[in-house]
């Protein structure tokens, strides 16, 4: 088949696209690489990257590729011809829009990404200028010239070069790495807020500002957005891409519901039971799981014991705590509830070095909360045998009792110097309250424990699964893999609690399995990744790309469970609100299996 070049359809850095006529008179849309682009490696590898990627996927929302072709010498990628415009000029004439037609626009990108992830494709690079608008108003995903297989076994270099508009781009773009669907998802999202206000969620004077916005930035309040929309708006744009849908498939199927107006169930709704923040760094996470998932920091759920925790400093024996320690000491115990301290003694008064912070703890928790107290800039220490059994607070008693017994036989003998009786009998006042002072107040905890543990009873399986979980954590190197695990834990903790008391029963050994599996596939993950390298991906020996190969399968098996886990919670929800059984045992024990297989 013989082609010829017509008008030109539009233009950008690299390259353009023009009217591509064949010899039976069908047009096409045809892409053509600059020429200062042709004659760069880098370039013309993508744009023969994006013709082979995408050759053969057929979708009603994605532009169609069928493939390079030579025309007069110039080497043209022939794609589908879509004679309408593209959301950035719908943006720039009508935003915003109304909410059905955001709700429609979103369901068909969706579907193309949909269609474009289960070809293994990660766009990178999606905005409103991408998307193109057939005559009849239907999206179509375009442009993926800055796309990459899902998979690193198979990718070339460029795979690891960070990608995309800053308007659009996810968190983790910074880390190569850490691209999947969900960054694609995160953009769609950017895009949807810029149908429903006008506005794009983040902006910044440079291009750094409006990434750092990303990252930092609150969440938008997204006014006078229905509230439906709104929720899964912000569901899209969570930080993290373990917080976001785990597949473009959950988002279609999402809008599909607030278009039908049938419930609504998004990772918005699946509060995570006693969910805490890290006293180290005020990350959240599960309650039931002893570590942050975040920096690793064990998790404080005191039992009781023998121990009694000090802080000993900075400072001189018997000298008052600085102050901006005593209000950085206050707000790290209500930062972390867990502990069940009452602090209203530190409160209203400046306790004296050193003091008994918490009496009557397990060993193990007392060294994690020295551990903690020592993080805030404190001095602390921890001794068996009650609130004197540390020497200094023993040296602290005498020089206290020393110190008031002083100044009040002071005031004693000029008080009653005219008689003997008197001066003893107010010597004798004076001592007991110095030593009351000096040893019985000055000893007091400046805490007290209202409970022994906000720990939930947890079946032995379960429990042992999530101490298992504890362990792994601290030792994983990669935040992302940690936090890869968070989202499985939570997702594996809310199923349970959607669960009725006989289906929790039937499923928690189940779900304990999965959570071990899990644990053992991220940390796997985690020590695969630390082992390769970029140079690793460039070198393309075979040994290297097995391992990149086990690695993309990892990946990809727990952002699987990730999501069905999700899948399986809004389908025990809608179950529990119709009074139906949940019929979905023999599918989780096929997703343990399948985890099995891989750690």
């Amino acid at each position: 088949m013989a082609y010829r070049i017509g008008r030109e359809l539009g233009s950008g850095a690299l390259g353009r696209v023009v009217e591509l006529l064949d010899d039976e008179g069908q047009a096409w849309a045809g892409k053509i690489l600059h020429p200062s682009q042709a004659a760069d490696l880098g370039a013309r590898r993508r744009f023969e990257a994006e013709g082979r990627l995408l050759t053969g996927i057929a979708h009603p929302n994605l532009v169609a590729v069928h493939g390079l072709v030579e025309v007069h010498g110039q080497t043209v990628l022939r794609m589908e011809l879509v004679t309408g415009s593209d959301l950035a000029h719908l943006i720039a004439a009508s935003a915003p829009l109304p909410p059905e037609r955001v709700i429609e626009l979103g369901r068909g990108i969706a579907a193309g990404l949909a269609e474009a992830h289960r070809a293994g494709l990660v766009h990178r690079d999606l905005k409103p200028a991408n998307i193109l608008l057939a005559g009849d108003g239907t999206p179509k995903v375009a442009d993926f010239g800055l796309a990459r297989a899902t998979s690193f076994a198979s990718s070339d270099p460029d795979a690891l070069a960070v990608a995309g508009t800053p308007d659009y781009m996810a968190p983790e773009s910074a880390d190569p790495l850490a691209i999947d669907g969900r960054s694609d998802l995160y953009a769609l999202g950017c895009i949807l807020c810029e149908l429903a206000t006008g506005a794009p969620p983040y902006s910044g004077a440079t291009a750094f500002a409006t990434l750092h916005a990303h990252r930092s930035a609150p969440l938008p309040a997204l006014e006078g957005v229905p509230d439906g929309l709104r929720r899964v708006i912000r569901w899209l744009l969570a930080k993290s891409p373990t917080d976001r849908p785990q597949s473009a498939t959950e988002v279609e199927t999402a809008l599909a519901n607030l278009a039908a107006q049938t419930a609504l169930v998004v990772r918005e709704d699946a509060e995570v039971a006693n969910a805490r923040r890290c006293a180290s760094c005020g990350a959240s996470g599960p309650a039931l799981v002893r570590v942050c998932f975040a920096c690793g920091a064990a998790q404080l759920e005191p039992e009781a014991g023998p121990m009694t925790v000090f802080v000993t400093g900075p400072g001189e024996n018997a000298a008052k705590l600085d102050a901006a320690l005593r209000q950085r000491l206050l707000a790290w115990i209500t930062k972390n509830p867990a502990l069940g301290l009452d602090a209203a003694r530190l409160t209203k008064e400046v306790p004296r070095l050193p003091f008994s912070l918490v009496v009557g703890i397990d060993e193990a928790s007392a060294s994690a909360l020295a551990v903690s107290l020592r993080g805030l800039g404190l001095e602390a220490e921890t001794a068996a045998g009650g609130k004197l059994a540390l020497p200094a607070m023993r040296t602290k008693g005498w020089t206290l009792t020393k110190r008031n017994a002083t100044i009040g036989a002071t005031g004693s003998f000029f008080a009653f110097r005219h008689s003997v009786v008197l001066m003893l009998i107010g010597g004798t006042v004076v001592v007991g309250g110095a030593l009351w002072h000096g040893f019985g107040h000055s000893v007091r905890p400046v805490t007290k424990r209202t409970r022994t543990s906000t720990r939930a009873v947890l079946p032995s399986a379960l429990e042992a699964a999530l101490g298992r979980v504890a362990d792994v954590v601290p030792v994983m190197v990669a935040a992302r893999h940690r936090d890869a695990l968070r989202g499985v834990v939570e997702r594996a903790l809310s199923l349970r609690d959607a669960l009725d008391t006989a289906q929790r029963a039937e499923l928690e050994p189940q779900i304990a399995q999965l959570i071990d599996q899990a644990a053992m596939a991220s940390s796997r993950l985690d020590q695969l990744e630390a082992e390769l390298s970029p140079d690793d991906l460039r070198s393309g020996d075979e040994a290297s790309r097995l391992r990149w190969h086990a690695r993309d399968r990892l990946a990809a098996r727990v952002l699987q469970v990730t999501a069905f886990l999700d899948a399986m919670r809004a389908r025990a929800v809608m179950a529990k609100a119709r009074r139906v059984a949940l019929a979905d045992i023999d599918e989780l024990r096929a997703q343990i299996q399948a985890l099995e297989e891989l750690a």
